[in-house]
């Protein structure tokens, strides 16, 4: 691919950096049709044939290309409008199948309790000061994030996990994923594009940008890569067992969700659905665990059955357990 289609001639580094960037971009605006037949995206050269592009376009995302997508900065600002986009979005479809959401409650001041015990570990906590916690009842098995610090659980996780210990591992899961950033890669694949034929990219159109039916499925269906998720696990355990949780909760979770999708003839739980759950990620939580324990032996660490159970945090009242 020649720098000539992009309308002016760039430095050769620049138009190889921006090339995978195009491939992202050509999956969040899903086009399939002729230019005449696509819709204009702010930025872009009007009556562009990404079609075209696409048929040009060859090979895997270099390390290059993925280092030119981690330097584009996204403001606080734009971080907040693109949650709130994408939150609100899913929140209707799940009005729609009859379902309510809470952010007061119970469940939701349990539930917040234990974010604010691992967010003050999160690499970015100064960004995320404030973390706004929603509560779906629906018995799904599932919990997700979105970025500005959205995180939503389904009632059928806490009717899943056993134990508060299971619950904070996979709420730090989902912290690490905004602490990192997981989701904020569909912006930044769209402004480092749009900056390849804009010089500075301009104002992120956080409407135009989201109105592509085919994004906002492909990040309703878990916009994460295994690699996000095996980080979002790592950063789980280090963060329990900081925090004197037992991480091997987690660990026994894992197997637990293996099950229940077995016997629900289900390839994975919504938990899991970036991939089929494989037996991989309890050992590796298995192993990461028996790794901090050499390096700090701990004898206090705490499951907390009964805290779940009643919905009280640790932070709040510990209760005797028994020797295992």
């Amino acid at each position: 691919m020649r720098g000539e289609w992009i309308g002016q001639a760039p430095h050769r580094a620049a138009v190889r950096a921006s090339r995978g960037v195009l491939f992202g971009v050509l999956l969040l605006v899903g086009v399939t049709g002729r230019a005449q037949d696509q819709p204009k995206l702010p930025g872009f050269p009007a009556g562009m044939d990404f079609s075209q592009m696409f048929d040009q376009m060859f090979g895997t995302p270099t390390e290059e290309q993925q280092k030119a997508l981690e330097k584009v900065e996204i403001s606080w600002e734009d971080e907040q409008r693109f949650g709130r986009e994408v939150a609100d979005r899913f929140l209707a479809e799940l009005r729609g199948k009859g379902i309510r959401v809470v952010s007061r409650g119970k469940e939701v001041e349990y539930l917040r309790a234990l974010l604010e015990t691992l967010r003050p570990q999160m690499q970015r906590a100064d960004r995320y000061r404030t973390l706004d916690v929603l509560y779906a009842d629906t018995p799904d098995t599932d919990a997700r994030c979105f970025p500005g610090g959205i995180v939503l659980v389904f009632r059928g996780l806490l009717e899943t996990v056993e134990n508060e210990a299971a619950l904070v591992g996979v709420l730090g899961h989902e912290l690490s994923h905004i602490d990192h950033g997981h989701q904020l890669r569909w912006l930044r694949t769209y402004k480092l594009a749009q900056s390849s034929f804009t010089p500075g990219g301009g104002p992120v159109n956080m409407q135009d940008m989201m109105s592509n039916t085919m994004m906002m499925s492909q990040m309703f269906a878990r916009p994460f890569r295994p690699e996000d998720e095996a980080q979002a696990d790592l950063d789980a355990t280090n963060w329990m067992y900081r925090a004197g949780y037992d991480p091997q909760e987690l660990a026994k979770l894992f197997l637990r969700f293996e099950e229940l999708a077995k016997q629900r003839g289900q390839m994975s739980l919504p938990f899991f659905r970036t991939h089929p759950y494989n037996r991989d990620r309890y050992e590796s939580v298995l192993k990461r665990y028996r790794e901090l324990a050499v390096a700090d032996p701990r004898a206090d660490l705490y499951v907390g059955a009964r805290n779940l159970w009643e919905r009280v945090p640790r932070s709040k009242r510990e209760f005797e357990e028994r020797k295992r």
